[in-house]
């Protein structure tokens, strides 16, 4: 329910403050079959997971089945920035960008529902406006360390901090 809830919550703020500029499919429940999940991984420029994963041995748990870090190896990937909001999801790293995505962002240990829904509104919030995912991330931290001082840090990256998901907009007036 708690990743349902975020994942609406990230696709209504792409829709709302992106638009078409980062269009979002939200692909949850029943209809998350490790094969439809494969399917839609291989056109996404972004990629949110927000829901269970394990570390031993590394799999998301979908809405219906698991998926693993060699089905996702197996296809190309064009993704500019992978986030798998999720416990212990560092694992996933090496699989994502061997298939060729450019940013990865798990974490190292385990987080509580509340704060990673929190952690992924602050870091939308801020790509949405245009600025690079490493100063995105630094933002999105701190708004979290204010809240939990312990979940805030368990954010790892992978991939460029400059990579920008949106060209900021020039202000006229």
């Amino acid at each position: 329910p708690a990743g349902a809830a975020e994942a609406a919550q990230i696709a209504d703020l792409l829709w709302r403050r992106a638009g078409s500029r980062l269009p979002a499919t939200l692909l949850g429940g029943p209809r998350a079959t490790s094969e439809a999940v494969q399917h839609a991984l291989r056109d996404a420029s972004l990629i949110h997971f927000c829901g269970h994963s394990e570390a031993a041995p590394p799999r998301w748990e979908l809405g219906a089945g698991a998926l693993g870090p060699e089905e996702v190896a197996l296809r190309p990937l064009g993704a500019r920035l992978v986030v798998a909001n999720s416990c212990v999801s560092h694992g996933f790293a090496r699989a994502f960008v061997l298939a060729g995505a450019q940013n990865y962002l798990g974490t190292w240990w385990r987080v509580a529902d509340r704060a990673a829904a929190a952690f992924s509104l602050a870091l939308y919030e801020e790509l949405v406006l245009g600025r690079p995912l490493g100063e995105a991330l630094s933002i999105a931290r701190t708004a979290l360390r204010a809240r939990d001082p312990l979940h805030w840090a368990a954010y790892v990256h992978y991939g460029d901090p400059d990579t920008r998901l949106i060209t900021p907009q020039a202000r006229t007036g």
